[in-house]
């Protein structure tokens, strides 16, 4: 296996992630940073272009994926640290979302869509508005929920 500087930054965090605890093929990992990463170890190495899916080679295996732009980067567009925390702390994973979101930093996407005009979506369903304190926090929420209505 390469040394970091050669693998890349990204993909020699990930390597450094996966050695100590061990790895096999049923590994799946996501990364929320910047970006929103998806990998999976297999044996085989995949690409499509047209869902934006490459493979990095990792030992004798590779690791197959994507990266959407929908990632961190679009929250520090929108919320500041407190109005996420706030926000954090109201998410039920139970509970099925009135949101319609596929948030985007601009138009465009590569994963796992490729769509370099793929439009930002801020839906959110009429039931969220009346019953949701969350537009006081930003202006994007309050114009999305007065646009659903």
């Amino acid at each position: 296996m390469q040394d970091g500087p050669l693998m890349g930054d990204k993909l020699w965090s990930l390597y450094r992630l996966l050695v100590p605890i061990g790895y096999s093929i049923q590994l799946l990992v996501t990364s929320l940073g910047s970006t929103l990463a998806i990998k999976l170890l297999s044996n085989t190495r995949i690409e499509d272009s047209r869902f934006g899916v490459y493979s990095h080679r990792l030992d004798d295996k590779w690791l197959v994926g994507g990266a959407s732009n929908t990632g961190g980067v679009v929250l520090r567009q929108l919320f500041t640290d407190d109005q996420l925390e706030k926000l954090s702390e109201q998410i039920n994973p139970s509970q099925i979302s009135l949101l319609d979101y596929y948030p985007l930093p601009k138009a465009g996407e590569r994963f796992p869509i490729a769509d370099p005009e793929l439009a930002p979506r801020y839906r959110i369903l009429s039931a969220f508005c009346r019953n949701s304190q969350l537009s006081e926090f930003n202006p994007l929420i309050k114009l999305a929920c007065k646009e659903s209505s």
